[in-house]
């Protein structure tokens, strides 16, 4: 049986196949700057949205950083039967060794130290002797002075860090050293108590001593109304319009070309440092002058308010209450109602949010 053999090309025929080459794609002129142009576009609409997404986290770590500071006021009051005291006055720091009321020269700040799990910061200031100021006490002080806490601080204003002195000094308190070659930094706070409605929320840099405290003529801090300011002891119990109603603390207003120069009278002394406008400040209200209302305000370049709450963010400031629950306060609330909330017994209660 025969078999048919399978036929091949000749030569000259598959020498003269060539497969189809290729031609590359490009772009024009024209499509490319087209290109461009689209993600261009795409960027400039996603940017605003990834930063207002970042601002949103930012708020919503300060809120949470008032929330831990007012429960932890919350367990003091518990434990020690009143609110964080404001302490003596801006000369003066924290001294673990004198408990947690008007003998507390130290900022509320300070008091609060054992109850957002800062024991050991708090106890920098221990030397087992309230009424002497040692050398250890003083040692201790001045490091205390250079302990940032991250929940001090707004992340939409600075970080937690030292921050400068004034160029025309030093940092300064009776019972701290100052003789280290980097007192003109120390730690900073974003936020300050609820002293009232007071209108003068700074009054003095307290007693030269420990001796002089017990004969010191202290300003008269009854119509301020608030919760924490000059060697307060205010209780739960005294806040008769409800714990719901009045403000504890709040984030405070600093003018952003200084929140690290140490320059501004408002924003210059420790965190840790008693009773000043570094660490309190008021809701004052006055009907027949309306320029005068002390509602928040945001932080403006330019301006400086130095007895007013405030914020770093564009829509309102955070308070935590006296309940421990946080709110934004927007900088339209009516003057009325931000002073009703700074007075812890005004009887308007019922009227409020």
């Amino acid at each position: 049986m025969f078999q048919r053999k399978a036929s091949t090309p000749s030569p000259q025929v598959a020498s003269e196949w060539r497969p189809c080459p290729s031609v590359p794609a490009a772009f024009t002129l024209v499509e490319l700057l087209v290109v461009i142009a689209i993600i261009g576009t795409l960027l400039s609409l996603l940017l605003p949205a990834v930063q207002a997404v970042r601002e949103a986290a930012r708020q919503v770590k300060c809120a949470n950083n008032l929330k831990q500071l007012g429960l932890g006021a919350l367990s003091l009051e518990a434990a020690h039967k009143s609110f964080p005291t404001g302490g003596w006055g801006y000369w003066w720091v924290g001294d673990a060794d004198r408990g947690f009321q008007r003998e507390q020269p130290g900022s509320w700040l300070f008091s609060l130290l054992p109850f957002i799990e800062e024991t050991q910061t708090y106890s920098l200031t221990s030397d087992g002797q309230p009424d002497v100021l040692t050398p250890q006490q003083k040692s201790g002080a001045n490091k205390l002075v250079k302990r940032p806490i991250s929940i001090f601080h707004c992340p939409s204003r600075r970080p937690a860090t030292l921050y400068a002195k004034p160029t025309d000094g030093t940092f300064v308190a009776h019972n701290a050293d100052s003789n280290s070659t980097d007192d003109n930094f120390c730690v900073r706070a974003d936020y300050a108590a609820n002293l009232g409605v007071e209108l003068n929320v700074s009054h003095s840099t307290g007693p030269c001593s420990l001796s002089d405290a017990e004969s010191c003529g202290w300003f008269d801090t009854s119509a301020f109304l608030g919760v924490v300011y000059l060697r307060s002891e205010v209780r739960a119990r005294n806040i008769s319009d409800g714990l719901t109603k009045t403000y504890l603390f709040g984030e405070r207003y600093i003018n952003p070309d200084h929140y690290s120069t140490g320059m501004l009278g408002s924003d210059n002394e420790s965190a840790f440092a008693g009773h000043d406008n570094d660490n309190a400040r008021t809701c004052w209200f006055n009907a027949d002058d309306p320029s005068q209302n002390l509602v928040p305000m945001q932080d403006t370049p330019g301006v400086d308010e130095w007895k007013r709450f405030g914020s770093a963010h564009r829509n309102g400031a955070f308070f935590v209450f006296c309940d421990g629950s946080v709110r934004m306060i927007g900088y339209d609330i009516s003057p009325a109602t931000h002073f009703a909330l700074g007075n812890r017994a005004d009887g308007l209660s019922e009227c409020l949010p």
